[in-house]
């Protein structure tokens, strides 16, 4: 009897020891799958990037740089301290009218911002829908790189302005379905990081300033756009291959999930994200077009596509995004702060810090490297803010209702696309056109739009589960199940569900637990017969 245990015992270990190993097995193929999700996702939107800059590689290429050459102290003396002079004095350097190429950068830039407006709204309906979000987001990147293949054929033409739009259409698109990959993929305390992969755009700035400037001059723009093709078409086989819509171990069926806008719409959480994200968006407008502008016409620095001033920030700003994701991620697990604290920790850095050296800039008088190093310190401080608002959103829903976080972001990426577009014409508008040379107001503008929208989300903004969003996901696996009384949902969100809903009937079920119970009674009595 004694060897009989002792066999058996050996036997337990043996086996808990092969489970454990398995187990560890595919905890650790999970991570790497996750890794691999998130990787090809930040790709994605480096080429969302590359795309966006492509237009202004292939205008500006080959245009002469003359401004890192030429002493500009007396434009400096003259801009900076343009409230003491002559208003009327040398207005036509005032006045500073865009050269040809730069006008044609300047329209199709504006074409793919009113692109991104309406972007967000298209991709939301494509993954509320039956598409899913992997499929969404990477025909949606993959349709935004091939359209370049059209541009040498409607170059600088009204063909090229609608492409541009569809480019916009298309790369904003991206927003939902990332946020719902978000929601299927990655833990609540494993997301901020993941949210950091959307600064990855920055990197599609910075690669398209080198490596495009370089192509452009060796082998033309028309090489641009095919070459942007051939990588796209590539990264869409990877990514079709490693990303599906949710991992094997998520119970939930996403095409099940009902939307209540109506409760949505009115959620002041929702709108406080949403609010902050615009500041945000128009404060990198700020840095990205008029802190270049300042630097090239005020100081003398080169701004060219491919220079060390252009480039370089963006990948800090990269970074940065993915050091403050891995920090807010270990605090939250760590439960040092709440989830809401954290972000709306994060949210103060991300606009308050840049506000401060954006207005600062405004004030540098004539020290041409205190200017250009308080621009490139905001640049990147604000690649703090994914892990913020837009992260926020996806803490306001359940991890079973992915829609309703797909939803939220594409209110989020409207507004946040819209302050882009403001904050563009209004750059262009002040430095080139009926309030030229006004400096200070741009950047005090954009101090003052950083500031109140971040006080808005740190009143009104909130970092876990709303009450108002369902829970009514089916389980993929009927051990749990999730269904909500029909008489929780409002007239008007019953009518926007993404299925026809039907309450769900638990008689079927009462049913099947009473027949195991009585068979379960009938196979012990005739154990006891047996015995």
């Amino acid at each position: 009897m004694a060897e009989f245990v002792k066999r058996g015992s050996v036997h337990l270990v043996k086996c808990s020891s092969v489970q454990i190993k398995q187990a560890a097995k595919e905890v650790r193929a999970a991570v790497r799958a996750r890794h691999v999700v998130a990787s090809l996702v930040a790709i994605g939107f480096a080429l969302c990037g590359t795309v966006e800059v492509s237009a202004s590689v292939a205008l500006l290429a080959n245009q002469e740089d003359n401004h890192a050459i030429i002493d500009t102290s007396w434009h400096c003396n003259m801009l900076v301290n343009i409230t003491s002079r002559n208003k009327t004095e040398d207005f036509e350097v005032i006045l500073m009218e865009l050269p040809q190429e730069e006008h044609a950068e300047s329209i199709m830039r504006e074409a793919f911002l009113w692109g991104q407006v309406a972007g967000p709204i298209l991709g939301g309906c494509l993954v509320w829908g039956r598409s899913g979000p992997s499929i969404v987001f990477s025909r949606a990147v993959l349709s935004a790189c091939l359209a370049s293949l059209l541009i040498p054929a409607a170059w600088r033409g009204p063909s090229h302005v609608a492409l541009r739009l569809f480019q916009g259409l298309c790369t904003g698109a991206t927003m939902p379905a990332a946020h719902m990959l978000a929601m299927t993929w990655f833990k609540s305390t494993h997301r901020s990081w993941y949210f950091s992969c959307y600064a990855a755009v920055s990197v599609g700035y910075c690669l398209m300033g080198w490596i495009g400037t370089a192509v452009v001059r060796s082998f033309g723009r028309d090489s641009l756009c095919y070459g942007l093709a051939l990588v796209a078409i590539c990264w869409y086989f990877a990514f079709g291959r490693f990303v599906k819509n949710s991992p094997k171990s998520y119970q939930h069926d996403t095409n099940a999930a009902v939307i209540p806008w109506g409760k949505l719409l009115r959620s002041v959480p929702v709108w406080a994200s949403a609010v902050a994200t615009m500041g945000n968006q128009w404060g990198d407008a700020t840095l990205s077009l008029g802190m270049t502008k300042y630097l090239k016409l005020i100081y003398g620095f080169s701004t060219a596509n491919d220079s060390v001033l252009t480039t370089l920030p963006h990948i800090g700003h990269f970074m940065a995004a993915l050091t403050c994701g891995l920090l807010v991620d270990h605090v939250r697990e760590s439960g040092m702060v709440s989830t809401t604290t954290a972000r709306k920790l994060v949210v103060y850095t991300a606009h308050f810090i840049p506000a401060a050296l954006l207005f600062v800039a405004g004030y540098a008088g004539c020290q041409a490297l205190g200017a250009a190093w308080l621009g490139i310190a905001a640049l990147l401080v604000s690649g703090t803010a994914p892990a913020g608002a837009l992260a926020a959103i996806a803490d306001l829903a359940p991890e079973e209702s992915p829609a309703c976080a797909a939803a939220a972001c594409a209110l989020c990426s409207t507004l946040g696309a819209a302050g882009l577009l403001a904050a563009n014409y209004f750059v262009t508008q002040a430095l080139h056109g009926s309030i030229a040379g006004s400096w200070r107001l741009v950047f005090g503008v954009a101090s003052v739009v950083l500031l109140s929208t971040a006080a808005v989300f740190l009143a009104l903004g909130k970092g876990v589960q709303q009450p108002w969003i369902p829970s009514v996901a089916r389980p993929r696996s009927h051990d749990v199940i999730y269904e909500q009384d029909s008489l929780e949902l409002d007239y008007e969100d019953v009518g926007v569900q993404t299925e026809p809903y039907e309450p769900y009937n638990l008689t079927e079920d009462v049913e099947s637990l009473n027949n195991i119970h009585r068979s379960t009674s009938v196979h012990s009595r005739i154990s006891k017969m047996s015995i």
